[in-house]
C-alpha cells in the first residue's frame, strides 16, 4: 500500500516562452512595491525576495517555481489561471 501524500516535484528544463519572460517581469515589477509581508520565489537554483517579514506583519510565503509558464499563468489568468498554476 503506497502511503505517500505528496510526490516529489520534477523540475522542468523546458525553455521559458518570451510571453512567460514578459510576464516574469511584470510580476517582480509589481512585487517590487510590496511594502507589508515577505514573497520569496525560488527559481532554477535562484532565490527572490520582495517585500519585508518584519514590524506588523511578520509572514513570508515562500513560492517554488518549476515551470517558468508559472509566470504568464499569473500574469495573464488571474485567479484562476494563478490556481490552474499551482495545481500544475
Amino acid at each position: 500500500m503506497n502511503t505517500e501524500l505528496v510526490r516529489p516535484a520534477k523540475l522542468s528544463r523546458e525553455e521559458p516562452r518570451l510571453i512567460d519572460r514578459l510576464a516574469r517581469r511584470i510580476i517582480f515589477s509589481r512585487l517590487e512595491s510590496l511594502e507589508e509581508g515577505q514573497i520569496v520565489i525560488s527559481e532554477g537554483g535562484s532565490q527572490y525576495s520582495f517585500g519585508n517579514a518584519d514590524g506588523e506583519l511578520p509572514l513570508t510565503a515562500h513560492i517554488l517555481v518549476l515551470s517558468p509558464r508559472l509566470y504568464s499563468e499569473v500574469a495573464f489568468g488571474g485567479t484562476i489561471g494563478s490556481g490552474e498554476a499551482y495545481i500544475q
